[in-house]
């Protein structure tokens, strides 16, 4: 496998709970750099991350680049808060610049308030786009 690929992420987490905002808490990047997708990308820290919200019926992007010549994948993690105080789940990804064995995964989910819908992802190759859903647990 050729590996002057870079690896990459963009996590789209979509809002579909009836009211607030989900608030992004506590990044930890432990590979890769954040990104704000546009003409011209801008670079953004674990901090700028942590003041991105969603609000209710909306969806935002939040993407991360390794590096092919510095063999870095992305790795890392980031909590969803809804609003400030309510956590919904725990997020964590690891695309080791191999492009093999790539992860996403959900922890500490609050399936008792809120559910969450989350797009396959391929084990090898660039982990690529994945959505993330957030609504609220019927009752």
């Amino acid at each position: 496998m050729e590996h002057h690929v870079t690896q990459r992420l963009s996590i789209s987490v979509q809002n579909d709970l009836p009211k607030g905002n989900i608030v992004i808490k506590n990044t930890v990047i432990a590979c890769g750099q954040p990104y704000e997708k546009s003409d011209i990308a801008k670079l953004l820290s674990p901090e700028d991350v942590n003041q991105i919200m969603i609000p209710h019926d909306e969806n935002r992007t939040i993407s991360f680049c390794g590096s092919a010549t510095y063999r870095v994948g992305v790795e890392g993690t980031l909590d969803l808060y809804h609003d400030i105080d309510g956590q919904i789940v725990s997020l964590y990804w690891n695309g080791p610049w191999t492009r093999t064995h790539n992860q996403f995964d959900m922890a500490n989910l609050n399936c008792e308030e809120y559910t969450v819908n989350m797009s396959p992802i391929q084990e090898s190759g660039i982990l690529g786009d994945v959505s993330v859903i957030v609504a609220q647990t019927s009752r």
